[in-house]
């Protein structure tokens, strides 16, 4: 076995192929946060849920509207789901059925966890069986859970699920500098757990983990780095979220689909594929963004200390409404569209977004610049470059 690294490292490094591969899972799963309801209350969570947290859960009937759709979904391209909470399996009908559904439409299920239901083996494999659907489990451990939940408990849970044929995974959080606690849980996951099994984040100053004294760490600062997000997040009220991390239960961004109770989550996931400002930073980053604001007096309105991790940076940013609603009227102009569009389609084979910015832009008189090799790259991809449209600033 090869050990897993002896410090987690939330800094990624990846080659365009991997980088690739990681945005389009992103762009074909969608996740459903069934409930907020916990039996944990976790000091560090950043949706704050816990056993007082019920009322959140979704109504049986709003499940069996979205399990309805899955094979509208699969034929839209989407490859996979998911379920997250609080914890999901407090709302195990609704998981049961939306996860049934999708895998009758050919949808892989996964499924997070704190693993609260580890008392012995036989009741490990009794519940996992109730969900046939879910061959992905991933369980979260840090020093926070196993104040509920023991470290060998989460040692059990991982080793029936993969006695049953099923993918666990372990999701460990971290402080940052690692505490004392952390390193001998990180320690202790590493005698058991599979490498490839095992993954590391550092712990969200979010929800309830905004009482936690972080220490502030120097980093360097990569505002160049994607915006990484895992997909889209219908959550228990049929709000929509463009991720699971730190916009999961904010409502004040710029990143607004509707109701997925009122709309089709295949017009909702297409309008997340194409949402200009969403998608410049998947692609690009924010380090254009943060040149648009220095050119103006919103720049004087952020912290003067900005968090380098763009995940932090992010709601610092789209939390506000006057900065959010600028930087989305500059990401919808129609040469940044299409520049975006572009960069989508040639980085990430995404093509979506390129083929509805063709379809708008045909019917205005003056067509942004690199309109007509855009719709030439549309129909013959292979003879472009990778990163750029010859003869057009599209880089």
């Amino acid at each position: 076995m090869i050990a897993a690294p002896d410090i987690p490292d939330n800094r990624i490094s990846l080659t365009q192929d991997q980088l690739a591969l990681f945005q389009n899972f992103g762009a074909k799963h969608i996740s459903f946060s069934v409930t907020l309801a916990c039996p944990l209350s976790c000091k560090h969570c950043i949706v704050g849920a816990g056993p007082h947290m019920q009322h959140t859960t979704m109504p049986l009937e709003h499940a069996e509207f979205y399990a309805s759709q899955m094979k509208e979904l699969a034929e839209q391209g989407v490859k996979s789901i998911g379920f997250t909470g609080g914890e999901p399996l407090l709302a195990s009908k609704q998981v049961a059925l939306i996860s049934e559904k999708a895998a009758a439409a050919g949808l892989d299920c996964g499924i997070v966890t704190s693993g609260f239901f580890a008392e012995d083996k036989q009741t490990i494999i009794k519940l996992a069986k109730k969900y046939p659907a879910i061959k992905i489990w991933d369980i979260s451990i840090d020093a926070y859970h196993v104040k509920y939940v023991a470290k060998n408990k989460i040692k059990l849970v991982y080793q029936v699920l993969n006695s049953l044929g099923l993918k666990a995974n372990l999701r460990f959080t971290y402080h940052i500098p690692m505490t004392e606690q952390d390193r001998e849980l990180y320690d202790f996951l590493k005698t058991f757990a599979e490498p490839n099994d095992l993954f590391s984040q550092k712990l969200r100053n979010y929800g309830r983990a905004g009482s936690i004294n972080m220490t502030l760490q120097p980093e360097n600062v990569n505002w160049n780095k994607p915006c990484m997000t895992p997909g889209l997040v219908i959550r228990y009220d049929g709000s929509v979220a463009p991720c699971c991390c730190s916009l999961v239960e904010s409502r004040k961004h710029p990143f607004q689909f509707g109701s997925a109770l009122e709309r089709r989550l295949t017009d909702i996931h297409r309008d997340y594929m194409c949402h200009p400002l969403l998608q410049h930073i998947r692609i690009l980053g924010f380090s254009e963004l943060m040149r648009w604001l220095v050119d103006t007096d919103y720049f004087y309105e952020l912290p003067e200390q900005l968090p380098v991790d763009i995940c932090d940076l992010c709601p610092v940013i789209f939390e506000h409404p006057d900065i959010s609603k600028y930087l989305y009227r500059r990401a919808s102009k129609p040469d940044n569209i299409l520049r975006t569009a572009v960069a989508a389609f040639r980085v990430l084979q995404e093509r979506v977004m390129l083929e509805e910015a063709v379809k708008k832009f045909s019917n205005l008189r003056d067509r942004p610049e690199g309109y007509e090799l855009a719709c030439e790259l549309l129909k013959n991809p292979d003879k472009y470059s990778l990163y750029s449209v010859p003869g057009t600033n599209l880089k």
